[in-house]
């Protein structure tokens, strides 16, 4: 008799399980139990005592009533347990239930409808990095059911329906860098208490859409952004306030030169933001030992603290220093002293154009090394980089080198420069958006998963499970039945 062996075996068991006769499998190569729309009220602990290396176990769409610790005698290598959309509505977990759960470093009741948890159910749970109760029907937890999760790292207790949380104990969490509490019935002073207390933890709340889009080139990308709202903002008002009521020019109040020193103060923050994501592009490249916490602190302190230093130097000299034509019609005409302001600019672009050729360098030099083992052709490695470098042209400003110097009024060429910068001064803001926003993978990534999130929310609790083949075999291979192998 011949049979199939599993060498890597994720093992997936339905509801009405057909007789596979002549299929084998040896137990103690299975780490991965997929139970499906079972109909078993309660888990036996044979799943552990059948599959000794069993790492992972889910159980999905079952009518599970309780677990307890006899569930899962002999379980200590699970490593990861999920339990999801359960059809039974009151749910408990039983003390001393994971007390055999050793190794175990990710636990997931997601949509369970479980409503309660004994104080001692995570018992032995020393090692649990990632916990997830969201989903479910929680109106209260017990302190002492978070006291043994020493390395809890993640805690997701959203979509509930708590209006208090056990704080007291999750304060004691050394580790833990994220809870999410969106979605549940928290009033305002219980909310800001717990955000106090949790101060060293990323606290989620409201709708958490970029809860996990939040890191240094994210930061970046959001204070760039800022500089380009606020800047374009006050160019309109600049254009509509000032430059189209003559009244204003020629009065030349306080409140229009405040407006020009504020306006040109922005236009300084957008080419120093540019030239912050130039420098931690080319930083995170070349340097592999690199605080990027540290590195970021510095450059939100640079990019909007430079700008003011250099825009308090050309108010001050201008408003001191200059003559009559300085000081009339709010500023509009420029000054001797406009070099104060765009000396910085042209200093920031051109180390944002070094930046970008080290940065090109270093990409073809990491693109050759994988293409010389795979056989992939060079042109290939070149138009990578090639699209590399057009990305990051909007973001680092360089496509104003395309107009570097105004040409002299009356030339054949002043047309073509005022159209060339007026489109790229207006564009830049939306092409950059675009480009590292709207149609950043990340982002369209979290979008999708919070819209299938409400998509699945009320499909769930009226879940049918799809038959599937309750054997999924990754690796293969004929041979005779052998000794220890079980027949099914």
């Amino acid at each position: 008799m011949w049979s199939i062996e599993c060498l890597i075996s994720n093992i997936m068991l339905t509801k009405d399980e057909p007789n596979f006769t002549g299929l084998h499998y040896n137990p103690n190569v299975v780490e991965s139990l997929y139970v499906l729309n079972s109909e078993m009220p309660l888990i036996r602990g044979e799943f552990c005592n059948t599959f000794p290396n069993l790492e992972k176990i889910t159980l999905n769409a079952d009518k599970i009533e309780a677990i307890d610790s006899e569930s899962f005698k002999n379980c200590s290598k699970i490593k990861k347990f999920k339990l999801k959309t359960q059809s039974i509505e009151f749910f408990e977990i039983k003390d001393n239930t994971f007390e055999h759960f050793n190794e175990l470093k990710s636990l997931e009741f997601y949509n369970s409808k479980i409503i309660k948890i004994h104080p001692n159910a995570f018992h032995g749970l020393g090692k649990l990095e990632y916990l997830d109760l969201s989903y479910n029907n929680f109106t209260f937890i017990h302190p002492d059911v978070f006291k043994p999760l020493k390395k809890l790292q993640i805690l997701f207790l959203h979509e509930n329906k708590f209006k208090d949380i056990p704080v007291e104990a999750i304060i004691k969490f050394t580790e833990l860098k994220e809870i999410y509490l969106q979605e549940n019935y928290f009033d305002c002073w219980r909310l800001s208490n717990i955000i106090e207390k949790l101060d060293e933890a990323k606290v989620k709340y409201g709708e958490g859409l970029i809860s996990s889009l939040k890191c240094a080139r994210i930061t970046l990308h959001i204070n760039l952004f800022v500089s380009f709202a606020a800047n374009n903002s006050l160019w309109l008002i600049w254009y509509t306030a000032v430059l189209n009521d003559t009244e204003v020019l020629s009065h030349n109040g306080p409140f229009c030169r405040l407006l020009h020193i504020i306006l040109h103060y922005f236009l300084l923050t957008n080419y120093s933001w540019m030239l912050c994501e130039g420098f931690y592009l080319h930083t995170v490249l070349v340097s592999a030992f690199i605080s990027e916490k540290k590195l970021v602190k510095w450059l939100i302190v640079t990019g909007w603290a430079m700008p003011a230093v250099m825009i308090n130097i050309y108010a001050i000299l201008r408003h001191f220093c200059g003559n009559v034509e300085d000081t009339i019609q709010c500023w509009m005409d420029e000054s001797a002293y406009t070099n104060v302001l765009v000396a910085p600019v042209c200093i920031s672009m051109l180390l944002n154009l070094l930046f970008l050729c080290n940065i090109v360098r270093v990409v073809l030099l990491k693109l050759k090394a994988p293409a010389g083992n795979s056989g992939a052709p060079p042109s290939r490695t070149i138009l990578q980089a090639f699209r590399a470098t057009l990305l990051l042209v909007p973001l680092l400003g360089l496509q104003y080198m395309l107009t570097p110097f105004r040409p002299p009024p009356g030339s054949a060429y002043e047309r073509t420069y005022e159209t060339m910068s007026a489109f790229t001064a207006s564009f830049q803001g939306l092409c950059v958006a675009t480009l590292f926003c709207f149609l950043n993978g990340e982002v369209l990534a979290q979008i999708k998963r919070r819209w299938g999130n409400v998509l699945f929310r009320p499909r769930a609790n009226s879940y049918t499970a799809t038959q599937v083949s309750p054997v999924r075999l990754q690796f293969v291979r004929y041979s005779p039945q052998k000794p220890g192998e079980v027949k099914v």
